[in-house]
């Protein structure tokens, strides 16, 4: 036996006479159209616009820009690319900001024998190389730097890499940002490992 559908108060039933159906269409095309208050609208439209008014007033934080500081280049094969972060307009920097243009002017030290002038020779004075290389996306500002060292007739190289959350305003450390990539340091000396020794 077929049970009919629950009544509910949101809907029409359309049992009953064509009749009927047929009033309550017409019901619905001939009703008197009413205009909403003009006064409502005018508020409606002034809440909208006061939304957006809010949004453009509040001051965002300007994005670091990358100032190349250090760019030398010698016949010595000595290739230095380091640079500072700076904000426009003469905003305070933050602690993050500070924290890796600290970071960058001890890199910048380490190789102040090589940028202030000629080595005596015997000194490792050649094959140095600390190149810049940055990325940007919409929250992040990554300065990556390969590094190369002559020592004892043999290169090592290094990576290092310094990450500026322009969300947060903070630096993001090297836990942070192993966590963020979903892997861990041994995991990568494994991987880096299985690729050059496999």
């Amino acid at each position: 036996m077929k049970q009919p559908p629950p009544s509910t108060p949101f809907s029409t039933p359309l049992s009953g006479s064509a009749r009927q159906a047929e009033a309550r269409i017409r019901n619905l095309f001939q009703c008197e159209k009413k205009r909403p208050p003009l006064p409502l609208l005018f508020l409606a439209a002034l809440l909208i616009l006061s939304c957006g008014w809010l949004v453009s007033c509040r001051s965002q934080p300007a994005a670091p820009l990358v100032v190349m500081e250090v760019q030398h280049y010698d016949t010595n094969s000595n290739y230095l690319e380091i640079p500072t972060l700076v904000l426009p307009d003469g905003q305070k920097a933050d602690e993050g900001l500070t924290s890796i243009n600290r970071a960058l002017s001890g890199l910048r030290d380490s190789y102040l024998p090589l940028l202030e002038g000629p080595l005596p020779s015997g000194t490792d004075g050649y094959d140095n190389c600390c190149l810049l290389y940055p990325a940007e996306t919409d929250r992040y500002l990554n300065l990556l730097f390969f590094q190369t060292y002559f020592v004892s007739d043999l290169n090592t190289g290094h990576v290092l890499s310094l990450v500026y959350d322009k969300e947060e305003r903070r630096q993001v450390s090297l836990e942070d940002a192993l966590a963020l990539a979903g892997v861990t340091e041994e995991g990568l000396y494994l991987a880096l490992a299985e690729q050059y020794d496999p």
